[in-house]
């Protein structure tokens, strides 16, 4: 650059004489937007309270511009750059500028600092930083973690994400990034930054947030107990912290213990909490527990046996897992209408747990006959998951036809189903939920019907039951909530009425009512072939599966998303079958190889159709994420990570976005 003056910061000819000569196109994906006005970057640095001769951390420094006006001010800047272009950069610049300047570059990414070794052992006392907007919340906490000397903070970061750091309990924008950071320390917002001192000029304004630290709450609960507690009550905002805090506890019964016990209403909603409150709860769920605190984004352990049945007179506990689809190829639509699909299903570390006990009362919930009042459980299909979803725990229209009632009813060993007679059966949530309907036309419902057809077939007694459902997987997720419901049902209602009907027999009678209940029997990981329905187990070693799941309260239509794909893809008469690697990385337990053959055929249909998907999977990349995809056909988008702190980097950073209402992991 010609003609530089000492002690000169950049200006916006500056600005964009450095990016032609370092051949620099600012990309939306490094959340690149540099500040071109010295007036602005002196305004940060008073603000920030630098005194000469103190070391400072700035994270993002791009092509230099906060970064001479804190070397002007005396400050000796440890500089951490993930663009190794700039990187290597900023010492030419800063050095033609304030020659007697201390400046430290590290060409790194600032989510993966583990601590002063990772700054050559420096240790700064403060953070200044222009930051990406895109994962500035989980750098703040990983600084505040992992660098101890930091006591003070001043970040610039979108307008909208400085108020949600600074927000306090009953404010309707705090959520898990303020109460994180109380955890930590107090924020302010302070200043805001106009959008025209930035090249490019971003979309939004921005503003700054400072960030004093102080003592952590008095407390007995460790920092990752304290923060799966505000996970998961803000995972399901709208809920009841019984309600919310039930995965995390054990029950609902155990989390309105730790909650009375903590002395905070049961039927309270977690944005009314502060971080005193949050400890206390988590130190009590934990006493409750015998030290042992559930984590938010638990690892699911990939098994090849069959959900395990508690059984114990008069009552029969059954659990079945949620599931992602690993790998799904479709073909091109047969005349039938049908798709033919290979897919791997693989369960999360969400499951449904069904309950059948006698029924005792006929008065709770206006139990119906058996048969009375629902349709052959044929006629009423539930598509895939894996190629139609299903949006709800009822049984919604599916893109593809089911099998008719006769083809079902012909499979070897199985009767055809009776249609008279019957017990009563009665469903019952363990938290109530709206969107699950307890009558026929819940699949578990309809599940614990075809297993009394078959009894009656084999002339056995078929006494009332009531069926009580702990759902943990969310309502019209993706995860096949509904039919991991079905396939609990089925067995325990063929364990409780000892009908005798083995894996396969249930898996036939599970795939009259939807695709992916047969999947729901076997668990673990297996491959999908006909409709999804066809389950072959696979070997699978368990390996660190963090998944975090989007989801949108906003459906998409599955119907539409195959007609798109339909009308856009040229899709082969045969589906693709899984590529050997895929198959060797899940027996290896290599999550990582795994994550390089992830497949959705549905994946680009959805995203055309709801483009804020994609944005969505290229988040989840940025911050750490092995892999993101769309989830079946949408709307939501699961993100598999190799650690924890991976996968709740994608949760923290999805849930400050506009594109998903509920963020999920497990």
């Amino acid at each position: 650059m010609s003609d530089v003056a000492a002690g000169k910061l950049l200006t916006s000819n500056d600005i964009r004489e450095l990016c032609a000569q370092l051949n620099i196109r600012p990309t939306k994906t490094l959340g690149q937007n540099f500040v071109n006005d010295p007036g602005t970057v002196r305004k940060i640095v008073r603000n920030a309270g630098v005194q000469a001769g103190e070391q400072v951390l700035e994270i993002g420094p791009g092509l230099g511009s906060l970064t001479l006006a804190l070397l002007e001010a005396g400050a000796q800047v440890s500089a951490v750059e993930i663009d190794p272009p700039l990187a290597q950069a900023l010492p030419t610049t800063a050095q033609a500028r304030f020659p007697e300047a201390k400046l430290q570059v590290f060409t790194a990414d600032a989510l993966t600092i583990t601590g002063p070794e990772s700054i050559d052992g420096a240790t700064p006392t403060r953070l200044v930083a222009n930051l990406p907007y895109n994962v500035a919340v989980p750098i703040v906490l990983t600084v505040l973690e992992k660098l101890p000397s930091i006591q003070t903070v001043l970040v610039m970061v979108q307008a909208e994400v400085a108020d949600r750091l600074a927000a306090t309990p009953g404010n309707k924008i705090y959520g898990v990034p303020s109460a994180k950071v109380a955890w930590y320390a107090s924020a302010r917002r302070t200043l805001t930054i106009g959008r025209n001192v930035f090249y490019p000029v971003p979309n939004v304004d921005s503003a700054l947030v400072k960030i004093e630290r102080r003592p952590h709450p008095d407390t007995a609960a460790t920092c990752e107990q304290v923060f799966a507690v505000i996970d998961a009550a803000f995972a399901q905002r709208r809920k009841t912290l019984r309600q919310a805090l039930a995965g995390l506890a054990g029950s609902a019964g155990a989390a309105q213990e730790a909650l009375e016990r903590a002395g905070v209403s049961p039927t309270a909603r977690g944005e009314t909490l502060d971080i005193d409150q949050f400890a206390a709860v988590a130190q009590q769920l934990n006493a409750a527990s015998a030290g042992a605190c559930v984590p938010a984004a638990s690892a699911p352990a990939p098994a090849t046996s069959d959900p395990a049945v508690n059984a114990s007179d008069p009552a029969v506990s059954v659990s079945a897992p949620g599931k992602v689809n690993l790998f799904l190829a479709l073909g091109a639509a047969r005349p039938d209408g049908y798709h033919p699909l290979n897919t791997i299903f693989a369960q999360i570390g969400l499951s449904e747990t069904v309950t059948v006990s006698p029924l005792k009362s006929l008065a709770t919930t206006a139990p119906q006959p058996a048969l009375a009042a629902a349709q052959p459980a044929s006629t009423a299909p539930v598509s895939s998951a894996s190629s139609a979803p299903a949006q709800s725990d009822s049984a919604p229209a599916a893109a593809q036809p089911a099998p008719s009632a006769t083809a079902a009813s012909a499979q070897p060993g199985l009767a055809p189903a009776a249609q008279t007679g019957g017990p009563r059966i009665e469903l019952a949530l363990t938290r109530p939920d709206s969107n699950v309907p307890l009558d026929h036309t819940n699949l578990a419902y309809r599940a614990a019907q075809v297993v009394a057809q078959q009894a009656a077939q084999r002339g056995l007694a078929t006494p009332d039951v009531h069926i009580l459902l702990d759902k943990a997987v969310p309502v019209a997720g993706g995860m096949a909530g509904g039919s991991a419901d079905a396939a609990a049902t089925l067995k325990a209602c063929n364990e409780f009425w000892q009908v005798g009907l083995s894996l396969e027999e249930l898996a036939q009678l599970g795939a009259q009512l939807g695709a992916d209940v047969p999947f729901g029997l076997y668990g673990g990981v297996a491959l999908g072939t006909g409709r999804g329905d066809l389950i072959e187990p696979l070997k699978a070693a368990p390996g660190p599966y963090y998944w975090t799941f989007a989801l949108q309260d906003k459906g998409l239509s599955t119907a539409a998303v195959f007609k798109h794909f339909d009308a856009t893809v040229q899709a082969p008469p045969v589906a693709d079958m899984p590529p050997e690697q895929l198959l060797a990385a899940l027996e290896a337990g290599d999550v990582a190889e795994v994550s390089r053959h992830i497949r959705n055929d549905l994946q680009a249909t959805a995203i055309d159709l709801r483009p804020e998907l994609g944005q969505l999977i290229d988040l989840a990349k940025k911050v750490g994420a092995l892999a993101a995809m769309v989830s079946g056909s949408g709307p939501t988008v699961a993100a598999l990570s190799s650690s924890r702190a991976a996968a709740e980097r994608v949760a923290l950073c999805w849930s400050l976005t506009p594109f998903c209402d509920q963020v999920v992991t497990g």
